[in-house]
């Protein structure tokens, strides 16, 4: 079903417009249900209060069509629920790539733990160079 999408995509992405707009919803949406993920079962008033923000704001947050979510913003979810935030330009290519990864866990990362870096090793990644 993806391969079916991104070769859709591909074809699509030759409009200017449509590879703008693309981006745009998709990046917006992404990020609305990534924090809405990343809440888990807390209520968005408890969920608010791990944030040092309100409830409100967490609902702003949550709505693909909520256009202020700043970069300070978004590091500051991250520090908070102590988290990586990966932000980057890219070709078509890899955004196409990455924004197909919509699974629960990449949804969701978890919190720090000096154990996470064994990944780094494992077949899923390239071998880093000492």
């Amino acid at each position: 079903m993806i391969l079916k999408r991104v070769k859709y995509l591909m074809k699509q992405f030759a409009n200017k417009d449509f590879r703008q707009s693309y981006v745009d919803t998709h990046t917006r949406g992404f990020l609305a249900s990534q924090v809405r993920a990343l809440r888990g079962g807390m209520s968005q008033k408890e969920f608010a209060k791990k944030l040092g923000t309100t409830q409100s704001v967490v609902s702003r947050y949550e709505n693909p069509g909520y256009g202020s979510v700043t970069l300070n913003t978004l590091l500051a979810i991250a520090f908070k629920l102590d988290i990586a935030l990966v932000v980057r330009f890219a070709d078509y290519p890899d955004f196409l790539r990455v924004s197909t990864l919509v699974s629960e866990e990449a949804l969701t990362p978890e919190e720090y733990k000096d154990s996470d870096f064994g990944v780094l090793y494992s077949d899923k990644w390239s071998k880093i160079d000492d």
